[in-house]
C-alpha cells in the first residue's frame, strides 16, 4: 500500500576535473562522445541500475553512443574517475558533495526540474535541451498490501508533521535532498510509482535489459 512520497535525491553527469579545461559543459561531453563513438566511457553502480540507466537515456536523446563500465557499486566508479581511470559517471549528488565542493569533480548536469540552490551554477538537463531527464532516486514510505485507509492517512498526517520540523528541513538541506512542499498524497504517489516504473521500463528496453528471475 502506497503511503507518501518524502524526497528526491537528483541524480548528476559529472567530470573530473581537468586543469587543461576540457568538457566544461554537457555540450561539450556530447560532443566529444558524438566524435568518438564506444569511446567516450561512463561509470554506473552496476548494468540496470539507475545510474546506468541515465547514461542509456542521454545516449538515446542526444543520439550518441556512449561507453557504459559498470561497477559494483557507486563508490569504485567514483575512485576510478577521481584516478582519472573514467571520464565521466552518472551519481546520485547526495553521495559526492564533498568531492563537488572540493573541486576534484565538474558538475555537467543535474536531473532536478530547478538549479539547485547548492549549486547555483550548475544547469539542469532540461535547461540544456534534454526535458526528459528531469527525474531523480526518491524516498518514499509504503506499508504491506491490505493496510487499512485509516491506517494509510493517520501515517500520512503524521509524516506532514514531521515534515516540517526544522532538524529535518536543515537535515534535507545538508545533504541535497529535494523535498516538496508537502509529503506527495497517498493517491499521487501510487500514481507516481506506476508513472516511474513505465519510463523506465522502456529505457531498460531499449538497452537490453530485461529481468531476470531465479
Amino acid at each position: 500500500m502506497s503511503c507518501s512520497l518524502l524526497f528526491n535525491k537528483p541524480f548528476q553527469v559529472m567530470s573530473q576535473f581537468s586543469a587543461s579545461g576540457d568538457k566544461k559543459t554537457l555540450a561539450d561531453y556530447i560532443a566529444d562522445a558524438k566524435a568518438k563513438p564506444d569511446q567516450v566511457a561512463f561509470g554506473s553502480s552496476g548494468i540496470g541500475s539507475n545510474t546506468h540507466l541515465m547514461g542509456v537515456m542521454l545516449s538515446n536523446l542526444a543520439d550518441i553512443k556512449l561507453k557504459h563500465i559498470p561497477y559494483r557499486g557507486s563508490a569504485p566508479s567514483l575512485q576510478d574517475m577521481l584516478a582519472g581511470a573514467i571520464p565521466s559517471m552518472f551519481d546520485p549528488i547526495t553521495t559526492n558533495v564533498p568531492h563537488i565542493n572540493s573541486g576534484k569533480v565538474r558538475l555537467l548536469a543535474v536531473s532536478s526540474d530547478k538549479r539547485i540552490d547548492m549549486y547555483p551554477n550548475a544547469p539542469t538537463f532540461a535547461e540544456q535541451g534534454f526535458p526528459k531527464m528531469t527525474t531523480s532516486t526518491w524516498v518514499g514510505v509504503s506499508g504491506p498490501k491490505g493496510m487499512s485507509p485509516e491506517v494509510v492517512a493517520r501515517l500520512y498526517e503524521e509524516l506532514q508533521k514531521a515534515y516540517k520540523a526544522p532538524e529535518v528541513v536543515e537535515r534535507f538541506k545538508e545533504v541535497v535532498l529535494l523535498p516538496g512542499d508537502k509529503p506527495m498524497s497517498p493517491a499521487d504517489y501510487t500514481k507516481f510509482i506506476g508513472d516511474f516504473a513505465a519510463t523506465w521500463a522502456e529505457v531498460s528496453k531499449s538497452a537490453g535489459i530485461s529481468l531476470e528471475l531465479g
